[in-house]
């Protein structure tokens, strides 16, 4: 990657120099979110290359935009795409005494620091082909001990911190004839403290203190991008440690974050594919985790009537289902699994029948369920709703007398 040049590190200087401006003016302590529907940029400093175009932050050739406040330890997670030759270069913990840079130059990532005006790598290059032209899922994470970069749920950079964390403030620039183009963009600050606990109330045996409600306005969603593919249907979490959670989708297969959603990696070891114009889809449609073990998970797929079940956590997969009757000219969805409430063997899975092109509005859908009671080992067809009767897709088991099961049914996704 060749080194920046002498405009390149002017402008960082003059970049610094605002941010600063505005770091004595706002400091930040929370996230930062911008959907870009409002062209005046509140809240950002930026040149006149960089404005609002269709809620797409657009920095053009020689442009910068820095949204307002000092961040240290942060995630940074928008939507990005480029176009042109050039860099693109993201700034952070810039102050008058240096900033860290992280460079792309359409081929690989750079990370470096610049302090005084000297430039030095941080690491090797690491190459990744980021298509140009193409919209990605971006994640810049900056801690105390490490700088890492996400690009489409990959991890492409990875490196120890090598210098103390100052807080300072952030941007982008586009450097060449390069265009750098943001939407949905969230910066996430860590290493915020709690307020000091307070002691614990005296409360009379036998009466409980009251835990106030949130108001709905004090209530606020992130974007967080989420996992790359098509359909997504089912998300769940792991219900001993609620930073892992699953979602499917029906072409990529299953996705798992281990850090509440903020990274996503497809685990589909064990999963056959099938279908899709290029051949290789893996129609996952529902997924499921077993209250007693959330190690154990369920996963059915869309259309083509398989079962798949994890003893791991979701790492690897083992088809499980013997006894599934597969009818000819009869398509199969499995649109969700129940655990029976006395133990893991038990498990009920719930299904579509469809006949090919007459899926719309309900025509030609009936619906299944199975049962099994040795931990999908083999399976029984216990209900069927003979097409054109309704589908089925969810079971709830009645906790006083688990052998009365209730299944909802429905006419594709629209009928009651």
């Amino acid at each position: 990657m060749r080194p920046p040049s002498r405009l390149f590190l002017i402008s960082i200087l003059s970049l610094a120099a605002v941010v600063c401006t505005s770091i004595a003016a706002s400091g930040q302590e929370g996230p930062f979110e911008d959907s870009f529907d409002n062209p005046e940029l509140l809240g950002w400093q930026h040149t006149p290359q960089a404005y609002v175009d269709n809620g797409v932050l657009r920095v053009e050739p020689g442009g910068f935009a820095s949204p307002e406040g000092e961040w240290g330890s942060f995630e940074m997670i928008m939507q990005a795409r480029y176009t042109g030759l050039g860099d693109v270069a993201f700034l952070f913990n810039l102050s008058e005494a240096g900033a860290s840079i992280l460079l792309y130059n359409g081929s690989r990532f750079q990370l470096q620091r610049e302090t005084a005006g000297e430039v030095t790598n941080s690491g090797e290059p690491m190459p990744f082909e980021w298509p140009e032209g193409e919209w990605f899922n971006f994640i810049l994470f900056v801690g105390p001990d490490t700088q890492e970069v996400f690009v489409g749920g990959e991890q492409v950079l990875s490196i120890p911190r090598e210098e103390e964390l100052s807080t300072g403030g952030m941007g982008f620039e586009a450097i060449g004839d390069l265009v750098l183009e943001i939407e949905q963009f969230t910066l996430i600050p860590h290493g915020i403290e709690a307020p000091p606990a307070q002691p614990p109330l005296e409360t009379p045996v036998g009466d409980a203190p009251e835990q106030p409600s949130p108001s709905p306005a004090s209530l606020t969603w992130i974007r967080l991008g989420g996992p790359p593919g098509g359909l997504g249907y089912d998300i769940r979490y792991n219900f001993n440690n609620h930073d892992t959670w699953y979602v499917t989708d029906a072409n990529a297969g299953v996705h798992i974050s281990t850090d509440d959603g903020l990274t996503w990696h497809q685990s589909n070891t064990g999963i056959h594919t099938t279908g899709g114009a290029s051949g290789d889809a893996i129609p996952i449609f529902s997924l499921t985790v077993d209250p007693h073990n959330p190690n154990i998970l369920w996963a059915g797929t869309d259309m083509s009537g398989r079962i798949y079940k994890s003893e791991d956590g979701g790492t690897t997969w083992a088809a499980k289902d013997q006894g599934v009757i597969h009818e000819r000219d009869i398509l199969l969805s499995f649109r969700g699994f129940t655990v029976d409430p006395r133990g893991s063997q038990t498990v009920y899975a719930m299904g579509e029948l469809q006949r090919p092109g007459n899926n719309v509005w309900g025509l030609g859908v009936g619906g299944v369920v199975y049962k099994t009671t040795n931990g999908g080992d083999s399976w029984t067809r216990i209900w069927h709703g003979a097409i054109p009767a309704s589908l089925a897709r969810y079971m709830w088991i009645n906790p006083d007398n688990p052998d009365i099961l209730y299944v909802s049914t429905g006419i594709f996704d629209r009928g009651a």
